[in-house]
């Protein structure tokens, strides 16, 4: 699997998914991952989901306001970062050309 060889930075997947994915400790937490100012423009669409200690987390993004859904993504579609090996620069960068709104603010 791509997520098990850090082989993706990022994950577009369903809630469904990410709560099952967040409870085995695959996705990181987006507070020690995304720069503090791009987490409060984008405060409304983060998504919690549960650790496999029980922590809640913001793990999630939801993309339904993002430029993705006119490109047909479905509506319950949220990004989940799980790794920084490859790219970490990128991640918020890739958020800001999603969320241009949340970007020019």
């Amino acid at each position: 699997s791509l997520i098990a060889t850090d082989t993706a930075d990022v994950v577009i997947t369903t809630r469904e998914l990410l709560d099952e994915y967040c409870a085995q400790d695959v996705f990181l937490n987006l507070q020690d991952v995304l720069p503090e100012e791009l987490l409060g423009l984008l405060s409304e669409e983060l998504v919690c989901a549960a650790t496999a200690s029980g922590q809640s987390i913001p793990a999630g993004i939801r993309l339904e306001n993002s430029l993705l859904p006119s490109y047909g993504l479905d509506e319950d579609a949220v990004l989940a970062v799980c790794s920084l090996e490859n790219h970490p620069e990128v991640i918020a960068d890739f958020l800001a050309f999603l969320f241009p709104q949340a970007a020019s603010s």
